[in-house]
This record gives C-alpha cells, sequence and structure tokens, in this order.
C-alpha cells in the first residue's frame, strides 16, 4: 500500500465522522475515542508515515493531525459530540440505529477525557466549553423528540447527563441569556489571555502553514490596515454624501440600518435573491464556478448559534460525486446577524 493510502486510512479511522459527512456511508455511527493509548499509538503511526514520503502535501496534512492530536481544551470534546450528531442529522435524518451507536460511544468519548477536568482553564475557554455543552444538549434534545425507541433515548439522556457534568467540571460561570451583552462585561473584568503563547506559532504552521511569526502577522494585518484606511475613508465620504450624515462609522451604520435595513425574518429571502444576481457577476469576474455547485441556505439552528453568529458555510458529501455545502444564515437578533444590504 502506497503512503497516500494509508493516510487516507489512519484519517478515516481517525475522524470517522468526517469521513461520513464526506459521503462514506460505511462510517455512519462511529466516533474515534481518544483514549491515552489510542493517542500513544495513531502518533506512532503519524511519525511512521511522516518519515515514509517526501511529498509535502502529505507531511503537512499528516501535520494537522499530529496538532489536533495534541491539542487539549476543555471546549473540543463537547464540540466534537455537537459535531457528530449534526452530520448525522444532516446526511441522514433519524437513523436510531446509528443515533444509538452514537450515544453510548460519546459516554466513552467523554469519560477518556476527564483528565481534562483536573487544570484552570482560561475564561475564554470556559465560555467555549459551556457553550459547545450546551449546543450538543439542545441537539440531543431536538433529536429524542424524534426518536420512537426508548432504547435510544434512554441513551442519548445519559449523554445529556454526561455533558452537564462536562460543564459543571470545566466551567464556573453560570451564563444565561449567552450573549454579547452577558459576555463582553465578563470577559472585561477576567480576560488574561487564552493560555496558547507558547504553542501558537506551531500551531498556525501546522494548521494554515504560516511560516511567519505571530509577530510578523500582527505587523502585515496592520499594514493591511493602514493601506486601506484612506480608501475607507473616502467611501465613507460617499455615503455620508448620500445619507446626509457624518462621516463615520457609528453614523453611517445607523443610516445602512434605516436605508437598507433586512429584517430577520426575511433574510433567507433576501439572501437567496442576492445569490441569483451576484452568482453570474462572480463567475465571470472572480472565479469560475462550477453548475454542480449546489448550496443550501439554511437559517442558523439554535444550537450553533453561539458558534455562527453570522454566517458559516459547511461542505457534506465532497468524495462523492454529488457534493453540496449547507449555507447558514444567522437570524436570531440576540447573536449577530446581518441586518442590512451590505451586511448581507
Amino acid at each position: 500500500m502506497n503512503v497516500e493510502k494509508e493516510v487516507f486510512n489512519l484519517w478515516k479511522e481517525l475522524y470517522p465522522d468526517s469521513a461520513f459527512g464526506s459521503g462514506l456511508k460505511k462510517y455512519a455511527g462511529n466516533i474515534w475515542i481518544p483514549s491515552h493509548a489510542n493517542v500513544k499509538k495513531a502518533l506512532a503511526r503519524i511519525k511512521f508515515l511522516e518519515k515514509k514520503t517526501k511529498d509535502p502535501v502529505i507531511k503537512k496534512f499528516i501535520a494537522v493531525m499530529r496538532r489536533d492530536l495534541i491539542t487539549e481544551e476543555p471546549q473540543r470534546a463537547p464540540g466534537s459530540v455537537l459535531s457528530v450528531f449534526f452530520t448525522h442529522l444532516i446526511v441522514e435524518g433519524i437513523n436510531e440505529k446509528h443515533l444509538l451507536s452514537l450515544a453510548e460511544q460519546s459516554l466513552n468519548f467523554l469519560a477518556v477525557q476527564q483528565h481534562i477536568w483536573n487544570r484552570k482553564w482560561p475564561v475564554e475557554l470556559q465560555m467555549f466549553s459551556s457553550q459547545e455543552c450546551d449546543g450538543a444538549r439542545i441537539i440531543i434534545d431536538t433529536i429524542k423528540k424524534k426518536c420512537k425507541k426508548k432504547e435510544t433515548k434512554d441513551a442519548l439522556t445519559a449523554v445529556q447527563k454526561r455533558l452537564d457534568i462536562w460543564k459543571q467540571k470545566t466551567s464556573s460561570l453560570k451564563l444565561k441569556k449567552n450573549d454579547f451583552t452577558e459576555i463582553y462585561p465578563i470577559l472585561k473584568r477576567k480576560s488574561k489571555g487564552l493560555g496558547r503563547k507558547r504553542t501558537y506559532r506551531a500551531t498556525i504552521k501546522d494548521n494554515f502553514d504560516y511560516i511567519e511569526t505571530p509577530e510578523q502577522i500582527e505587523k502585515l494585518a496592520v499594514s493591511w490596515i493602514e493601506e486601506e484606511l484612506p480608501k475607507f475613508k473616502k467611501i465613507m465620504k460617499k455615503l455620508a454624501k448620500r445619507y446626509k450624515c457624518k462621516p463615520t462609522v457609528e453614523s453611517i451604520d445607523k443610516a445602512l440600518d434605516k436605508y437598507q435595513r433586512v429584517a430577520p425574518n426575511k433574510l433567507l429571502k433576501i439572501i437567496a435573491r442576492l445569490r441569483k444576481v451576484l452568482e453570474p457577476l462572480a463567475n465571470a469576474e472572480w472565479v469560475k464556478i462550477t453548475p454542480k455547485y449546489d448550496v443550501r441556505v439554511i437559517e442558523t439552528p439554535n444550537y450553533l448559534v453561539p458558534f455562527l453568529p453570522t454566517a458559516a458555510m459547511q461542505m457534506f458529501n465532497s468524495l462523492t460525486k454529488k457534493p453540496f455545502c449547507l449555507s447558514f444564515a444567522t437570524a436570531d437578533p440576540k447573536a449577530s446577524p446581518s441586518s442590512c444590504l451590505p451586511d448581507v
């Protein structure tokens, strides 16, 4: 077997939920359990494969997997539970056999990572962990309502109880509204950074192939702002003249909200209409769009709103002949939905 196939097989083994979401049906109902022994074995296989190849693409792909395996933060486990149930719900709807299997494996998945409870985490990661637990709990509620078998419902309830314990053990925060007005004051008082300083450079290199240091990236970002700021100010002056307001961000925001406002209940229809107008323009001016491009615009489900406050896109069936994307548009006023046409 060549190295490429070995790496692909390892990816399918470590990420069966991603393989299933990409269209490989035989991986349905499976979660890889990151026990200490399993992680150690996976890292050894990655090291072996890394030595076996000189292909830079394969090496980069392997680096992403290794980085994922060695990164431990409290939000990752409940986030994975949320993700695997969401993927199955989107791809195949309610399949109780697979859902029961996922529930039973989720209990093991969370159990083998309980050592994470022993660390005191930065307030930001506590928030993330709390939100992921809430999101996973809500999607399981959604699924339970559609299940018929008591065995499946009981297993899903057991996962919810384990998520409640996870939340209690990893977060000291008692969030009620879970929105910007509640979270920002807490961050202002308690934030001391994410605790990623020592690993940040290695993470951005492995995951995103950035060879610059964090300081170089920051310098680049500032230079781009300085380059674009004069153009931005010119546009503000034009808009201020058009809307008869002051040439400030705040005044123009108010004007756009007044004259080009999009009501949350009309957001999806507006997006659909804009797509029809902009797709031919994009195809002609920016990049050719495949005729098979299949994008389904949906409102962001409530269990994903904390993570997708405005919008996002996710791919499915990418390893099949019929790939499609979900384009999420958040309409919840407690988040940060697009509120005017330029925003959309």
